[in-house]
């Protein structure tokens, strides 16, 4: 039997979706196959185990993120407007999957040897041209001495504890749905002037 492209693809949107809103450990094959609208024996003729199937989903997802990182990273402008634009991006990404946050830090506690593992690729972000930019302005004297990576946490969890922590967030606001998405585009504007304000005006220079 030949593997069908869009039968692979439908098994992959129906288990990215359940695992993604059940975890690892609360997803069933029958259940990823009905969505997928396959049987069961079709669904281990493409992916031989649950955790095949999931390792698969996961690399996807790391992949797709670290990428879009990197070429941010490496994108011909300076350190300012890389700081703007990944906070954009990430602002967009965490709009529309706020469920991935939730479930890489879920899947992370659950199982860290793999994620391990798959963090080995991030090497990348630091040899990227926004690290060595940061700190050939660091050696100059021209912004505060810090470790880059303190800068890209600073937007990540920025974005990301809001989205984790967002029905506390809603009930100390009182926000509606549209209200959280309000707050969060706030964010989006506010974070990167935070970060560049202090790399420029504070701490040791």
């Amino acid at each position: 039997m030949k593997k069908d492209i869009s039968t692979e693809e439908k098994i992959l949107t129906a288990a990215g979706q359940i695992f993604k809103s059940k975890g690892y450990a609360g997803a069933r094959m029958q259940e990823i196959a009905d969505k997928a609208g396959i049987n069961k024996a079709m669904l281990h003729y493409y992916f031989r185990s649950k955790k095949m199937l999931f390792d698969k989903i996961f690399k996807e997802i790391l992949s797709s993120f670290h990428q879009n990182i990197v070429k941010i990273l490496n994108d011909d402008i300076n350190w300012e407007k890389k700081i703007i634009v990944l906070t954009e991006r990430f602002f967009l990404f965490v709009s529309k999957n706020k469920d991935i946050p939730i479930f890489i830090f879920n899947e992370l506690h659950k199982n860290p040897e793999f994620f391990q593992k798959q963090l080995l690729r991030f090497e990348t972000i630091r040899n990227s041209s926004f690290f060595k930019e940061l700190k050939t302005e660091m050696e100059k004297g021209n912004i505060v001495k810090t470790d880059p990576l303190q800068v890209l946490i600073h937007i990540f969890s920025g974005m990301i504890f809001p989205v984790i922590a967002e029905p506390i967030i809603s009930s100390i606001g009182d926000f509606n749905n549209d209200g959280f998405e309000s707050f969060m585009y706030q964010r989006k504007e506010i974070i990167p002037k935070i970060i560049i304000e202090y790399l420029k005006n504070n701490g040791e220079k």
